[in-house]
């Protein structure tokens, strides 16, 4: 087998056997939200998180995004040949395509997407408008100056401050200026030297049927005030948890059950609703499981997304209820969807409206499942001799609600990549 000739991929496989990043994750779902904890295994109905409509209207540096956006072209390639083929268009399989771009500017590299519309032949419009907590500094090398420019104006503290869709775009238009290919995902891709797995756990299929091992770990309780409101749980009825390892992929299961939490999100609410909100949802009504983020943008054009913790019965009430993002007002003005609520969610739904009032719209997203998993790294091949390498979401799902997703995988890029130039 003709290995790739580089020390990057071991650095990647070394740094996995440290868990102590994911765990993170895993620990702050037992102290905060084990009450949810669900077992919910039906099939859901696909859902989208395309806006029909802009959600709040654009000006100065983000109106100024959103043009540069709609200009980026999403057109798609066929290619013949590539040695470095990368599975996912998001943005840690963008980011890596561009990191290694610099390391290799003569080699061939390509991105494989499913999203696609096969009518135009292009990828699909960029839609998660999640708030995120990404350092400049992990993207500036990669990124379009003309973008790195924007995105100082509209970010606070050094953080880039744009949702996950505007990130992508940005990137995307870093990939068209390098010209590294994108091209649709199907059986027939040309043989690579090494294949990068960015596709979120979607690529590969491990079998789940045999366990290997188990290992218990100790809760830690949270030493701080948690800044988003959330109220840590008193029905933790353990001090340790375990990890299930079933060959290629290991599980947390707490209780004997793997862990599993349903969210709902609210978006575009105002950061100086916050500290009114937690003291509701907290001190006046027991606890909502409720997580406020405040975005890191500049004040005149920043928002907020709030995380609600779901019971398994609640998530299952209007799951079906909830197909692409609607206004929160909107889906209350819905029978079905006011029936279907619980009790505690139709208090918060109520008390939000009538702190917006009419002419302040949020939006209530599609519900999602978090469900944990760690695939430890390891010289590993497909096809016979093409080196396999997860990154990102294929390598461990972080929590939304402790933000170690997303950030440390594009931190985990750079550290690396950026050591070779």
């Amino acid at each position: 087998m003709k290995k790739f000739d580089h020390p990057w991929k071991n650095n990647f496989i070394e740094r996995s056997n440290n868990i102590t990043i994911p765990y993170d994750g895993w620990n702050y779902s037992i102290n905060f939200d084990s009450k949810y904890f669900s077992t919910i295994d039906n099939k859901r109905r696909k859902k989208s998180y395309q806006y029909q409509s802009e959600p709040k209207d654009l000006n100065l540096e983000l109106l100024e995004l959103e043009n540069k956006n709609k200009a980026t072209s999403l057109c798609l390639e066929s290619v013949n040949h590539s040695q470095i083929a990368i599975i996912g268009c998001g943005p840690v399989g963008m980011a890596a395509s561009l990191w290694l771009k610099k390391a290799y500017p003569k080699k061939e590299i390509t991105i494989y997407e499913t999203r696609v519309d096969l009518k135009s032949n292009k990828i699909k419009p960029f839609s998660r408008r999640w708030l995120t907590y990404v350092k400049l500094d992990l993207l500036e090398p990669i990124l379009n100056l003309e973008d790195v420019s924007l995105i100082k104006r509209i970010g606070l503290y050094n953080c880039i401050g744009i949702d996950i869709r505007n990130l992508e775009y940005a990137l995307l238009r870093a990939i068209n200026k390098q010209e590294i290919s994108i091209c649709q995902m199907n059986n027939k891709i040309p043989k690579p030297e090494i294949l990068l797995d960015a596709s979120g756990g979607r690529f590969m299929q491990y079998n789940q049927s045999k366990i290997i091992g188990k290992k218990s770990l100790n809760i830690i309780s949270p030493k701080n005030k948690n800044n988003f409101g959330q109220i840590e749980c008193s029905s933790n009825i353990l001090n340790q948890f375990e990890i299930v390892d079933f060959g290629n992929i290991i599980k947390p299961f707490y209780n004997g059950y793997p862990l599993q939490v349903p969210f709902l999100k609210i978006n575009y609410l105002p950061p100086n609703l916050k500290d009114e909100f937690i003291y509701f949802s907290n001190i006046l009504n027991n606890d909502y499981g409720v997580y406020y983020w405040n975005g890191v943008m500049r004040d005149d054009l920043n928002h907020s997304l709030l995380f609600l913790s779901l019971f398994q019965d609640e998530f299952l009430g209007i799951d079906d209820l909830i197909d692409f993002p609607i206004r929160l007002d909107q889906a209350w003005d819905n029978n079905l969807f006011r029936e279907k609520a619980s009790r505690r969610l139709s208090i918060i739904f109520e008390w939000i409206l009538t702190k917006l009032g009419k002419d302040r719209l949020c939006y209530i997203e599609p519900l999602f499942l978090w469900q944990p998993f760690l695939c430890l790294r390891k010289d590993r091949y497909i096809s016979g001799d093409i080196e396999y390498l997860n990154i990102g979401d294929s390598h461990y799902i972080g929590n939304p609600k402790t933000g170690n997703g997303l950030a440390n995988h594009l931190y985990e890029l750079k550290d690396i990549f950026s050591g070779m130039f």
